[in-house]
Parts: structure tokens; sequence; C-alpha cells
């Protein structure tokens, strides 16, 4: 497998914010999902249906946060002194199939797709490697490695 390295923001073309919602329907929140949190990627990736709690988003924004095949979950804050955050989850149709609901990610979490219809995100098991160039503020350009235990590193871009 060859290793490319460029800009996330070439690769991806929609990015899901995540949504709370609310625990019982009000007057605007009647569209019932389940809700992936940090906590129930693991057992998503094991094949597990997990414990997503069941939440009610606002109607106008369910379509928008309403996760389909080919998303890639992406935990960005949370975590604890035991577990660092950017644990991972590739849903598939087969991971719809097990839920009655439609699912969104917390708002902890954020999903990802790709950019080109047809186009594919793959993930492979422990193998996984994400890249992402930052460009700071100061014009800088930091590369970042991802991997399913969280940050791995960062260093300028192209000093490896």
């Amino acid at each position: 497998m060859t290793r490319v390295t460029c800009k996330i923001k070439d690769v991806i073309s929609e990015v899901k914010s995540g949504d709370w919602g609310k625990g019982s329907p009000t007057e605007n929140y009647t569209t019932e999902v389940l809700c992936v949190r940090g906590a129930d990627i693991p057992e998503l990736c094991k094949g597990n249906v997990g414990k997503m709690p069941q939440r009610f988003i606002h109607n106008k924004k369910a379509t928008s946060k309403i996760l389909s095949a080919n998303n890639l979950i992406i935990e960005i804050s949370g975590g604890s002194p035991t577990q660092s955050t950017g644990r991972i989850a590739l849903i598939s149709d087969k991971i719809l199939s097990r839920y009655s609901k439609p699912l969104i990610c917390s708002n902890f979490c954020k999903a990802i797709t790709a950019k080109k219809p047809g186009d594919e995100i793959v993930v492979k098991g422990k193998d996984l490697d994400l890249v992402n160039i930052v460009k700071m503020p100061n014009g800088e350009e930091v590369e970042f490695d991802y991997a399913k235990s969280g940050i791995c590193k960062s260093e300028k871009a192209g000093t490896k």
C-alpha cells in the first residue's frame, strides 16, 4: 500500500458535526435517534450493538446529522487519563442494519465523508493511520499522525 500525505480537506466532502439533542421529545425535538459516543466506538468496531443512548434531535437538523454508510466517526474530545481521544469507527451498511433507529454521533465526535462519489474510506484494523496537515496562523504547516490510540506525534510538514 502506498502512503500519500495530503491535506485532509482535499479528500473529504462533508463533515457532520455531532449533536446531543434532548432526552425526551419536545415541540421541535421529535426525531428519534441513537447517539454514538466515543465510549461506544470500541463496541461498534467489534461488531457489537453497544449501549448508545436514545435521544431526540431537532427536526430541521435531522437530515444533516444522520449517519450513512461510509461515514467515518472521529472522537474529537473527551478522553480521560487512561483513554485518549481519537477513537474512530467506519459506519457501514452492515452496522446501520443492526439498528431500528437512525444513528448520529455525539457532540464530542464528528463524521466525515470521502470527497468524490464512489470514493471509499478504508479502515484496516491496527494499521490505521490518518494524516492531517494543519496550517497554523503563522503559515507554518504541522502534520499530525493519528491512530486509534489518539495523537501519536506532530512535526513540521515535510521534515520527515
